[in-house]
């Protein structure tokens, strides 16, 4: 797909010039954070909900377009994959959203369909609206996939089309996309002051939500990063995205091995909510979730 097809359609053209007559006589001030290009900053949080997560990116794109950028940049599930694209493709003051529809136009979805031959068979049988006795003789045999793997697909393809995505911006670890998202316009301040605002000040941060079924709590990604990594400096936030996108019974829940351990840790996940025994790898019939496991 090009995404002229979007950029150009007659719809969107009208939608855009509306809000641009809209924004040149209203003049809005949606933020007191702007730089010396006019452009005004505000944090962004995205939700879940399947193809929804495309029609995020048209959302973005008419933002941008009137000149607004993202400081704080949040998602969970398919809003994961928008926040994590628009949070590592370029600095913050760029625009990255047609960026970001050139990369979902590209993709070939039903390729994260890449579970075992039942899997795949019982997917295109949803996708087709199969008859209910169909649907039901293909969900015999994937009951096994839903018993010892907690879902259809495994996601690895998901996972390397993400890492790859990031690596291609140049972004290979949490410490990469921490550096990107620092590197602000000089003549960032608060509106009035002519103060410049420090990258501390700003904070600039991407946050990707996902919640733990092992300790049933919430996690947000990067910043809880030390529960789960001994390093989470340099692990890849493609791994954020895709615990983010672990959509039930669809993907095989992602799962973390190698836990810190030791009192530091048994105080940070404390820290959290959770009180319960420290998390260690379970033997995989022991439990539905064996490991920890994270949505």
């Amino acid at each position: 797909m090009d995404t002229t097809q979007f950029t150009e359609a007659a719809a969107v053209v009208h939608a855009l010039d509306d809000l641009h007559e809209y924004w040149q006589q209203a003049q809005p001030e949606v933020s007191d954070i702007l730089d010396g290009a006019g452009h005004q900053y505000v944090d962004l949080v995205m939700e879940g909900g399947g193809v929804l997560g495309i029609a995020l990116v048209g959302y973005t794109y008419a933002l941008e377009s009137v000149g607004i950028r993202f400081l704080g940049i949040g998602g969970t599930s398919a809003g994961a994959i928008t926040a994590a694209l628009l949070a590592a493709l370029d600095k913050p003051a760029n625009a990255k959203s047609e960026r970001v529809l050139q990369i979902l136009a590209d993709l070939e979805m039903f390729r994260f369909v890449d579970g075992d031959s039942d899997a795949r068979d019982f997917v295109q049988c949803m996708l087709a609206g199969a008859g209910a006795f169909k649907l039901g003789m293909k969900a015999v045999q994937v009951i096994d996939n839903v018993r010892d793997d907690l879902g259809l697909n495994p996601g690895d393809y998901f996972l390397a089309w993400m890492a790859d995505q990031l690596k291609e911006a140049g972004i290979q670890t949490v410490a990469d996309l921490n550096r990107r998202l620092r590197d602000l316009p000089p003549d960032l301040c608060l509106r009035g002051s002519g103060q410049p605002l420090t990258a501390d000040e700003a904070a600039a941060c991407l946050k990707i939500v996902a919640a733990d079924i092992t300790t049933e709590t919430k996690v947000v990604f990067p910043e809880m990063g030390q529960l789960y990594f001994k390093n989470p400096d340099r692990v890849s936030p493609a791994e954020f995205v895709r615990a983010s996108m672990s959509i039930p019974l669809f993907f095989h829940p992602y799962r973390v091995t190698g836990l810190p351990k030791g009192a530091a840790a048994l105080r940070a996940w404390k820290q959290v909510g959770y009180s319960g025994p420290m998390i260690r790898r379970r033997p995989r019939a022991s439990s539905l979730a064996p490991e920890v496991a994270v949505k």
